[in-house]
């Protein structure tokens, strides 16, 4: 609103309150996007899952041939 206070053109004045309101609702969309994403994959679907299958053993990095 700071902002807005140094312009004087009405029309232009109407043009950025509703491209801010926009911009505002934009973000709050991806935050709550971020929040609801966060919920399934790390509260939800932690109730499911079950330790099971066998342990990751790396495989040997190839022979440098000066050993």
């Amino acid at each position: 609103m700071t902002l807005l206070e140094a312009i004087h053109n009405q029309v232009l004045f109407v043009a950025l309150v509703v491209l801010g309101n926009l911009f505002i609702i934009a973000i709050e969309g991806l935050v709550v996007f971020v929040q609801t994403t966060r919920l399934v994959l790390f509260e939800f679907f932690i109730r499911f899952l079950r330790a099971e299958g066998r342990v990751f053993k790396p495989l040997r990095g190839p022979s440098t041939g000066n050993q």
